[in-house]
């Protein structure tokens, strides 16, 4: 009966043992690969951080500027603009006339865009 206690006893302590190395070397894995996936998200950090710099650079006013201008665009003055005004129609109601200034700015600056596109075409070169 004694013996029998003692093997119980032996065969239990061998389960024990079996299992805290199981656990033990299931724990080292799961260290490593915790480790591995930080190690992994400090380069997507440092990745990102880098692209970010990168678009910030990029898209500098300087950079944007330096290229038009290599492009031969140039800035236009606030008089070459032309604005287009939407305006909806109403339900049942005859649209309205369009203001005189309207009409006739968007004409004399189409004019004033024409004729600087011929003569730039006419001198053969664009500035």
């Amino acid at each position: 009966m004694k013996s029998i206690r003692i093997w119980i006893l032996l065969v239990a302590s061998g389960f024990f043992a079996i299992g805290l190395v199981w656990q033990t070397s299931r724990f080292a894995n799961l260290s490593q690969k915790a480790q591995d996936l930080e190690m992994e998200q400090q380069n997507w950090v440092a990745q990102n951080t880098r692209l970010r710099a990168d678009i910030a650079v990029l898209s500098s006013r300087e950079r944007t500027a330096e290229i038009a201008n290599s492009l031969g665009l140039k800035k236009i003055q606030p008089e070459e603009r032309v604005r287009v005004k939407i305006v909806p129609e109403n339900q049942g109601k005859a649209a309205s006339p369009a203001p005189s200034g309207l009409t006739n700015g968007l004409t004399s600056g189409l004019s004033r865009a024409a004729q600087n596109g011929a003569t730039q075409n006419a001198g053969g070169q664009h500035d």
